[in-house]
């Protein structure tokens, strides 16, 4: 084979996309099963959307509850397929992140003189990233975020190039800068940027300012068209997320910068090596221009980050545009020191320097604190087994849910829901108090008597575990109303799909849906609602109906108002039942019998009963629905 022989471009690039796939995956395979919450708020809007519900989160008036309008959109094409949304997120937001490099290796292809060094520099800040890493696999927008950026980049420092300079170049930048509007409503905020920098690398002159407004044409042509679209549909001008979590003040400014800090200290020593010499690249003519625009670039998102207060998930979610930027900027670092004259004067120096920060970069990616948040946060996935048990029980009366973490339960309980944070309610989100802007971001609004209300029928506060007591807002007030304790009742709803998880749940007593349902001569009781010494822990029998286990030594009872008449009990369980019932304080028993039980109510008022259920015979039984009849009353109907 002839010693000039050279591969073909598309080959070389085809070959490093793969090899980078084949890193990334096995990069991001270390913090599966992450899946964040926030991204299941997103497909269950892309869930309805295939429903034919539209893009609501739940029925009433449609609120436009998530910030990620085209990531909506393209994770409902894997539906349109049959294949599972979860699934379908996971690789789109992987396949964007591959095309985050990809576009960094158009910009510096390998077949090129002087490419090696700068495309290995970028590349490296890129795959051995963990926030990419994490995100790619994370369910929500950043890797299209990422990926639109990427590209953008890729074709507009050609042209701050003083020897490239081609205007052809800002238009195939505005496309990706387009996309990026409609992917984030703060994704506009990167044509600005972009625009400034066009303006100021070639010194205000005229021609800057008409390739700047080239540039910004289509995006303000999609910002312009998702606006409408927004008013027409929603009848807002603004996100609801916007009002929720862009809350402004001195508490989460100060902590917006320690965000920024800390994640640039994370990325070290990358993130010092890029930026402390773009920074000194500024004064070279040849590397000015490309420098300050991805300075400016990098400045104006972390400002924009402080701003709103940083961001409270794991893997440093908001830094993903910043890596994106200090991979270029570490790729240009690899560029000045490729020139001709320096790499002559000592070609080990970046060799060296490449081996060594990135030896430490990929040791500070896994031992950063916030990074490995991602491998251990496992609650969505408890989530899904608690919203499989809801789902399966309550999928035929479809009560009305209210939860603080909006993503997880609704999505696989698929019931209608009140948002108590308020990202996906409508009255929430604009109900703000004297404290908005110093607490977590996004946990801040709430509005107790709003919810008690709307008389959800099940109430899950915080996450999908066994705590009992609310941490925000609107939970907190209202475990603060006497009527909460007095109308729900705290129940345990155990699953074992696809893992065991236990997740306490509120549930309102007197709900046709969910509670004690009564009729003129009925009373049907749901097991749940039986008490014992402690917390009673219900789960589903082979048939998705509610059961709860007892046992010889732990009987389980309720307390029921009951009008005068003969009463007949009976228990849906396959088991022998025995039963008792009596007035409470009272040592003598109205009945102690096996099921059906009957005993007899005189008098004119209502009479508080205790009713107590045991095995007759084995250790440890089922019940279902403990059902109650007026035999006199279903007489006289015609009932038997």
């Amino acid at each position: 084979m002839p010693s000039s022989y050279t591969y073909p471009r598309w080959l070389l690039f085809s070959g490093l996309v793969a090899v980078s796939g084949v890193i990334l995956c096995l990069h991001a395979s270390y913090y599966l099963p992450f899946f964040s919450d926030d991204a299941l708020i997103s497909l269950r809007y892309t869930e309805r959307l295939l429903d034919g519900k539209g893009l609501t989160w739940t029925d009433g008036k449609a609120v436009e509850g998530y910030s990620n309008f085209l990531w909506v959109l393209l994770t409902a094409l894997p539906g349109l397929l049959g294949i599972n949304l979860v699934t379908g997120a996971r690789v789109l937001t992987f396949v964007c992140m591959i095309g985050t490099v990809a576009a960094l290796y158009r910009r510096y292809p390998l077949d090129t003189p002087g490419n090696t060094q700068p495309l290995l520099f970028g590349a490296s800040a890129l795959l051995l990233s963990g926030p990419i890493a994490v995100w790619a696999i994370g369910g929500m927008e950043q890797g299209l975020v990422a990926c639109c950026l990427s590209l953008s980049l890729s074709a507009l420092l050609p042209y701050v190039d003083p020897d490239g300079h081609a205007r052809r170049s800002v238009v195939a930048a505005g496309i990706p800068l387009a996309l990026l509007t409609l992917t984030r409503p703060d994704g506009a905020l990167f044509t600005a940027l972009a625009c400034a920098s066009i303006v100021f690398a070639n010194r205000l002159d005229r021609a800057a300012w008409k390739d700047a407004f080239r540039l910004a044409a289509i995006p303000a042509a999609a910002y312009l068209c998702l606006l409408a679209f927004r008013l027409l549909y929603y009848g807002e001008w603004v996100p609801n997320t916007a009002l929720v979590k862009v809350t402004p003040s001195r508490e989460h400014i100060a902590g917006g910068l320690h965000y920024i800090g800390a994640g640039l200290w994370a990325a070290r020593p990358v993130s010092l090596i890029a930026f402390g010499a773009g920074l000194l690249m500024l004064c070279d003519r040849a590397f000015r221009g490309r420098a300050l625009l991805l300075l400016v670039m990098a400045a104006g998102w972390a400002g924009y980050i402080a701003f709103v207060g940083g961001d409270i998930f794991p893997a440093w979610r908001h830094h993903v545009p910043l890596i994106v930027v200090m991979a270029y900027l570490f790729a240009l670092v690899g560029e000045y020191m490729a020139q001709p004259g320096r790499a002559n004067r000592g070609r080990w120096v970046p060799c060296l320097l490449l081996i060594a920060s990135i030896t430490v970069y990929g040791y500070a990616q896994f031992s950063d604190p916030r990074t490995q948040d991602a491998r251990s946060e496992m609650w969505e996935w408890d989530g899904k087994v608690t919203g499989l048990v809801l789902r399966r029980g309550f999928g035929d009366t479809q009560p009305l849910l209210a939860v603080d973490a909006a993503g997880c339960v609704p999505f696989w309980s698929r019931l209608p829901c009140i948002d108590m944070l308020g990202l996906n309610d409508h009255h929430i989100a604009r109900h703000r108090h004297e404290n908005v802007g110093w607490g977590d971001i996004g946990h801040e609004f709430g509005d107790g008597a709003y919810v008690m209300a709307r008389k959800p029928d099940l109430v899950l506060f915080n996450r999908p575990d066994e705590q009992p007591w609310a941490l925000w807002k609107s939970g907190a007030e209202m475990q603060d109303m006497p009527e909460f304790f007095d109308q729900y009742a705290a129940v345990i709803f155990e699953g074992d799909d696809p893992h065991v998880h236990r997740s306490l749940i509120w549930v309102r007593r007197q709900s046709v849906r969910v509670g004690i349902r009564e009729s003129n001569e009925q009373i049907i009781v749901p097991p749940y609602l039986l008490t014992n010494t402690g917390t009673t822990v219900t789960h589903l029998d082979a048939n998705n109906r509610f059961v709860t286990d007892t046992s010889q030594r732990q009987s389980k009872s309720i307390a029921l108002d009951l009008p005068p008449g003969t009463w007949r009990l009976r228990v849906d369980t396959p088991g022998d039942v025995a039963a008792t019932a009596r007035r409470p304080g009272e040592d003598s028993l109205l009945a102690d019998d096996m099921l059906p039980l009957t005993f007899k109510l005189t008098g004119d008022a209502m009479t508080r009963i205790e009713l107590t259920l045991r095995p007759a015979k084995r250790e440890r039984i089922q019940i279902g629905n403990i059902v109650l009849t007026n035999q006199k009353i279903s007489t006289e109907d015609g009932y038997r």
